[in-house]
């Protein structure tokens, strides 16, 4: 890897063989004759405590997936916690932080992140989030508003539903 690049080694009869539906692969050396290159335009960045390849924008202006484990799994956590307070498993902030071993803080910075607009929540699980977003970030004082949270968060504003219940429309 360069600077600002990263090259991709693919072997061609190893792609023929998955692309042909032969999931088997060798794990024997493969002969340089056998390889071609993919370059495209990449940076290691880190963000909070984990260390991401960032792949610039596609021309269509869509972000290449990069997915982030700790996002997702402070998403799922958010929305695992919700669901058993709406089923009453679960009472309130002090009893997940008891069942889980958890403190009260990191509950209620967790918990908030149940209530993040679902465009922002599927950018997020499809790894198409900023790639500065962090769990840190998450855990800011989220307005309820989701145009707001779009903001705050860093994702584009052509990504903001026009009809979304977070976008704010005034009548004429």
């Amino acid at each position: 890897m360069q600077e600002q690049s990263i090259d991709l080694y693919v072997s061609k009869s190893e792609l023929r063989n998955v692309l042909a539906g032969d999931r088997t692969t060798s794990s024997s050396q493969v002969p340089g004759d056998d390889l071609f290159v993919l370059e495209t335009e990449a940076k290691l960045k880190r963000c909070g405590g984990e260390v991401r390849l960032v792949v610039p924008p596609k021309s269509d202006g869509k972000i290449v997936g990069n997915s982030a484990p700790a996002l997702m799994r402070t998403i799922a956590r958010a929305h695992d916690w919700r669901e058993r307070l709406v089923d009453g498993g679960l009472h309130n902030g002090q009893s997940i932080a008891a069942r889980s071993g958890l403190n009260q803080r990191y509950v209620r910075r967790v918990l908030q992140c149940a209530f993040l607009a679902p465009d922002i929540v599927e950018a997020i699980l499809d790894g198409r989030q900023p790639p500065n977003l962090t769990v840190r970030k998450l855990w800011r004082d989220l307005p309820m508003d989701w145009a707001e949270q779009r903001k705050l968060l860093g994702f584009p504003v052509s990504s903001i539903p026009v009809n979304s219940p977070g976008h704010n429309m005034k009548q004429a």
